[in-house]
């Protein structure tokens, strides 16, 4: 067996603590330019959002937030973590999401996973000229459709709205929100 000095060892471990540690990108992957869309989702955030009256929530429900989103995964993934507290006092909830663009697919596609155990999968397009990306998902069981619209009109502000149907094309909740990035 051959000898390793001791200093060896601890120089391998300290280069690994420091690959481990490493900065976050700070951009998409340059090899997949339709990355860069999802620019506008990075950085820090103040939620504010509004779900209409409906069949769970027969008084509807308004809630205030914050959001922070970065880069992961070698620039390849944006991750989202999100908190929002209804103004009513109940349940607070968090979320987290990734989000990607797929080229073989040729669609922009995220994850959703809710504190409640709910999850979410949805694709999308971009439409340069609104600067909106359209999200879509559908629930195999239920066969509820959700469609998500996030707009940046404006720099460092995303309007976005969440549409969920039933599988006859009855609208059963809508929420509406607006956030604003915190200044650095």
């Amino acid at each position: 067996m051959r000898y390793v000095p001791a200093s060896s060892i601890v120089l391998a471990a300290l280069s690994l603590a420091a690959v481990a540690l490493a900065d976050p990108p700070k951009g998409p992957a340059k090899d997949v330019p339709e990355l860069r869309i999802l620019q506008h989702w990075i950085g820090a955030w103040d939620v504010e959002m509004n779900t209409k009256p409906n069949a769970d929530m027969p008084m509807g429900r308004r809630a205030k937030g914050t959001a922070t989103a970065e880069w992961t995964l070698d620039g390849r993934f944006i991750q989202q973590s999100a908190t929002s507290t209804p103004v009513d006092g109940s349940l607070v909830m968090h979320s987290k999401t990734l989000m990607t663009y797929d080229p073989r697919k040729k669609v922009y596609r995220s994850w959703m996973f809710f504190s409640n155990g709910y999850v979410s999968e949805s694709e999308g397009k971009w439409d340069d000229a609104s600067r909106t990306m359209t999200s879509s998902s559908r629930d195999a069981e239920s066969g509820n459709t959700t469609t998500i619209n996030a707009n940046f009109a404006e720099e460092g502000v995303e309007n976005w709205k969440i549409v969920v149907k039933d599988r006859d094309g009855k609208l059963i909740g809508e929420t509406t929100g607006k956030n604003v990035r915190r200044k650095q």
